[in-house]
């Protein structure tokens, strides 16, 4: 069993991260909420105010030397967020990951690239994932997400589709 070590989470009030994936601000450890995706989410107050515990874990323990963005749970388990179990990669690695794991159907696991359309000027804006998209555009990746899901046909002014 593994020794827990704790980080301070920088830009936090008092906040602390371990290598086994818990938080702890002012003393308490924190019980995250699941959001829609799965994952395990927490509020750390500050400049960083609220983030997935995988995100967390990894920035702090688990080394990035090529400066990959996405986390991936190696196990397939969004919840089990301990060091031992994280590790960086890219959209792709990741979406293959799953979809090697019987996590994703096919077709999904073909499509990462995602091409946002606005509507007002018709401009398009290539993009390598969902996640990107969102960050770029400064939305949510639900949003995102619903668009490419066809629950929703716009959000916050774009169309959205996969790259093929």
């Amino acid at each position: 069993m593994s020794r827990e070590v704790w980080a301070r989470i920088e830009g936090a009030d008092n906040a602390f991260v371990s290598n086994l994936g818990n938080i702890k601000r002012n003393g308490v450890i924190l019980i995250p909420k699941i959001d829609s995706e799965g994952y395990l989410r927490v509020s750390v107050g500050g400049t960083v105010k609220r983030d997935r515990v995988h995100r967390f874990v990894a920035k702090y323990f688990v080394p990035n030397p090529q400066n990959k963005k996405y986390v991936n749970h190696k196990d397939g388990d969004n919840q089990n967020n301990k060091k031992s179990n994280l590790e960086w990669c890219t959209a792709r690695e990741n979406t293959m990951h799953a979809y090697i794991h019987g996590q994703l159907p096919h077709e999904i696991a073909k499509k990462t690239g995602v091409i946002a359309t606005c509507i007002l000027t018709s401009e398009t804006k290539e993009f390598e994932s969902q996640g990107d998209t969102a960050r770029a555009l400064g939305i949510s990746d639900s949003e995102v997400n619903k668009v490419l899901r066809g629950k929703r046909k716009t959000s916050h002014g774009y169309k959205f589709r996969y790259a093929e």
